[in-house]
């Protein structure tokens, strides 16, 4: 039983850092895409951003099925139209069909990390809810390695269809693992015979929740962010600012996401317990915000390098606020209660975005640089959430 249960921790946790490398992939495709395809900067910022919108959307659906459903179904079907989704984009010769195909790819990947979440807190002791998740963020931050340095090695030799033809295959291996080793049965919810319109009901219950407006300001911002910065304006930063190549801006994304996967661990065996933990939250939200802001003054190539990593590094503390969730919701509502949250986050990145692109947009008009303005914003987002989570109740008593 617990070789079983390892298996199906592993097979989660890889489909999770597929999700990271499907997600990050429009940072070293979208100059293919723009060429290949003949479209604006600006829809290649919809096309980078659609896919966290339907991740974003899906939360909650998948929030109630898997209260009520198997793992391994809200799983490896939905990684099966994920992986029928990349392969759309690597033949898309029309850019609503590759939009068409990136929502398929981000609804697909939806359930990943929650999945993961509800496994481990059915499976495992409360104690180790953090420590768990901190490998489950690290493993996925293999994800945004791939995406790094080995695909544009890939990409500039080949075409970037070739990282969606590569990364939907893997997903598809993955879809069929995740239905051959996650184990069914003991690990359902004894809430899991529930009407639809309870369950439905049980999203409701968890807004009503005090701490959760606190939980949902912190992930609008913290994931958003980081991955904002990540995904799509790392390379106009260091292209721009700093005449990197491809390569070159492919081993920074690299040294960043390494950090992006080192830390999550890291805070997960510092994490204090319930009562402490949002201190350690909030610190680490205005700490991060320090980057973002040393980069919006800019500096040398290595400090801004250096920024950049620590960013990554730094930020990289959602693992503390869903192991919050884990211990301030009732068993019968984690799927959804940790669902909710990651929806804030998928939203945000979708909403933080398209506001960046905004700003740039408003920045270049007016005569300042774009990615000045990109990480201002930044930096003033993430010490907002800090503080507004800082303001706001963060009580464990549970509502009725």
């Amino acid at each position: 039983m617990q070789h079983r249960s390892l298996a199906g921790f592993a097979a989660l946790s890889i489909a999770f850092a597929l999700s990271n490398a499907l997600r990050t992939l429009p940072a070293i495709t979208a100059h293919g895409i723009e060429t290949d395809l003949n479209v604006s900067a600006e829809q290649i910022g919809y096309f980078a951003g659609i896919y966290h919108l339907a991740f974003g959307l899906m939360q909650l659906p998948f929030g109630v099925a898997l209260d009520r459903l198997s793992t391994r179904v809200v799983v490896a079907l939905p990684l099966t139209v994920a992986a029928l989704g990349a392969g759309l984009c690597a033949i898309a010769t029309r850019f609503d069909v590759l939009l068409a195909a990136q929502f398929l790819i981000g609804a697909g990947c939806a359930p990943a990390l929650m999945a993961t979440f509800v496994f481990i807190a059915r499976t495992y002791p409360p104690q180790r809810f953090a420590p768990l998740s901190g490998i489950v963020f690290a493993i996925g931050g293999l994800g945004m390695i791939v995406t790094g340095t080995p695909f544009a090695f890939l990409i500039e030799r080949s075409s970037w269809r070739a990282g969606f033809v590569v990364l939907g295959a893997a997903t598809a291996l993955c879809a069929l693992a995740s239905w051959l080793l996650i184990r069914t049965g003991g690990a359902r919810q004894k809430h899991s015979n529930e009407t639809l319109s309870e369950a439905l009901h049980g999203v409701l219950r968890v807004l009503r929740f005090r701490q959760t407006a606190g939980l949902l300001a912190i992930g609008l911002v913290t994931y958003p962010t980081v991955i904002t910065l990540r995904g799509l304006w790392i390379a106009p930063l260091f292209a721009r600012r700093h005449a990197l190549d491809l390569v070159a801006i492919g081993n920074v994304i690299l040294a960043m996401s390494l950090a992006m996967i080192v830390a999550p661990t890291l805070y997960g065996f510092i994490d204090p317990g319930t009562r402490s933990r949002p201190r350690l939250i909030i610190a680490a939200a205005l700490v991060s915000a320090v980057c973002p802001a040393a980069l919006a003054l800019g500096g040398s190539t290595p400090s801004d390098i250096a920024w950049t990593v620590a960013f990554g590094a730094l930020c990289s503390f959602q693992g503390l606020q869903y192991a919050q969730v884990r211990d301030t919701y009732p068993d019968e509502l984690s799927g959804r209660a940790l669902s909710t949250l990651n929806m804030a986050a998928f939203l945000g990145v979708a909403m933080m975005q398209g506001c960046a692109g905004l700003i740039a947009e408003w920045a270049l008009a007016h005569g300042h640089e774009s990615i000045v303005a990109v990480c201002a914003f930044l930096a003033a987002a993430l010490a907002a959430g800090g503080l507004a989570y800082a303001l706001l109740p963060k009580t464990n008593r549970h509502a009725d």
